[in-house]
């Protein structure tokens, strides 16, 4: 299922999951290259948290993402509120901030085999234990201030930035400057890594 027009604006999104558990989403997607729009939503799907009737129902968690497309927004993918989803393929590319922003209220969210490419940031992740396995950033990879046990395992990666105040942060069997366009170059301000390349 692929959506169109939404806000233009930091609060516009193509999918909006608040509150969403247990579900599978196969194929599904947001692009204005794909689905012609008449105002293109900021975010192509944003996963947090929401209401039922006036109860907090908790945050989006346990659902499984395979080959998802978001392409041409400003952010790709935006989680606030998110734990435990997995993301199976698919891609967030050319999108005018980032491709994928993992919030620092998020944890326990992983990567397989996701490629990021065209957008300035490809990943911008301040987030606790999310897992990145066989993936590839065509630009910068960034491991923000509040971000804690992040492991990268197996990825093509353009620049690292791992900001102050990050902490166990893991990247392991992976390489960067791996691409001729974009940023280039590994910039570590966290501490206490575990292991680093």
């Amino acid at each position: 299922m692929w959506v169109g027009d939404g806000k233009n604006s930091s609060d516009g999104y193509g999918w909006y999951l608040a509150s969403v558990q247990l579900t599978q989403f196969l194929g599904c997607g947001c692009s204005k290259y794909l689905t012609p729009m008449t105002s293109v939503p900021y975010a192509g799907i944003f996963i947090g948290l929401g209401q039922r009737g006036s109860i907090t129902a908790g945050n989006s968690t346990n659902n499984t993402f395979y080959q998802n497309y978001f392409e041409g927004l400003g952010i790709g993918v935006l989680m606030s509120q998110a734990d435990e989803n997995t993301f199976i393929g698919g891609s967030a590319e050319a999108n005018s901030v980032y491709g994928i922003v993992v919030g620092k209220d998020c944890k326990v969210n992983t990567f397989i085999g996701v490629g990021l490419e065209a957008n300035p940031v490809d990943v911008s992740d301040s987030s606790s234990y999310s897992t990145y396995t066989n993936c590839y950033f065509g630009n910068i990879l960034r491991i923000g201030s509040t971000a804690k046990q992040i492991s990268v395992v197996g990825a093509m990666i353009g620049r690292i930035e791992i900001q102050d105040g990050a902490r166990y942060i893991e990247i392991k069997n992976s390489v960067y400057n791996r691409f001729k366009n974009g940023a280039k170059g590994i910039v570590d301000l966290g501490s206490a890594h575990p292991l680093l390349m």
